[in-house]
């Protein structure tokens, strides 16, 4: 009987350290979460590490390249997708850019960004409109579904500027701050649920279609000939 309870009583130890253990885990990882949401400017990989914890990491699909059907479905080029998030509720579309400063920016195909630099100068800097190749990819995600005869999910656009130091000219539609896009892609999960397994069906469709970076360019340019 005293073996007996010398067995339980090391059980118990044992799994009260595992439990232990896994507390430190999750309370380490929402640490390092918030402590990434807080820094001046993250990296792109520890943003995607954010969008890992709170989706999780199946679900979160980096460069992406999917292509683009024409009228006759036929596919004319590839475009590429930043971030995809699948959602049980859609799919989210994403751009993650990392100038910082004031954007001027509005619905033409150039923005500005003006930053002031350690040195006491300024950056002044034109870069493409970046909402444009985002709403290329949600297009060419959208077509997917009605090529395959398939019921098109919601798919949401965000285009989401990491640096804590940016700020907008104007307000401009599915454009955010790293903070509010973050809440704005979690508000998505309150959305009406799709039936089925739709994150699983999603990602059965996109896989087929999704080439390696060196595929689509190649295609791309050979399609400019």
């Amino acid at each position: 009987m005293d073996s007996l309870l010398n067995v339980l009583k090391i059980i118990g130890i044992c799994a009260a350290i595992l439990i232990l253990f896994f507390i430190a885990i999750v309370i380490l990882r929402h640490y390092h979460k918030r402590k990434i949401l807080r820094s001046f400017s993250p990296s792109r990989k520890d943003v995607m590490y954010v969008l890992n914890m709170i989706f999780g990491k199946q679900n979160v699909l980096k460069n992406v390249y999917l292509p683009i059907f024409d009228e006759t479905n036929t596919i004319t080029s590839y475009v590429y997708a930043d971030t995809i998030i699948l959602l049980k509720t859609g799919i989210a579309v994403c751009r993650f850019s990392t100038e910082s400063g004031m954007i001027s920016c509005d619905y033409g195909s150039t923005w500005h960004q003006s930053a002031r630099l350690r040195t006491g100068g300024t950056r002044e800097l034109d870069f493409t409109n970046p909402t444009t190749n985002n709403s290329k990819a949600a297009s060419a995600i959208r077509k997917l579904f009605s090529f395959n005869n398939l019921e098109e999910p919601p798919v949401f656009q965000h285009v989401i500027f990491t640096p804590k130091t940016v700020s907008f000219q104007m307000p401009i539609e599915n454009v955010f701050t790293l903070d509010e896009g973050i809440k704005s892609l979690k508000a998505l999960r309150k959305e009406s649920k799709l039936e089925g397994d739709p994150q699983a069906e999603f990602y059965e469709l996109l896989n087929h279609y999704m080439v390696k970076k060196h595929a689509a360019a190649k295609y791309n340019i050979e399609g400019l000939d």
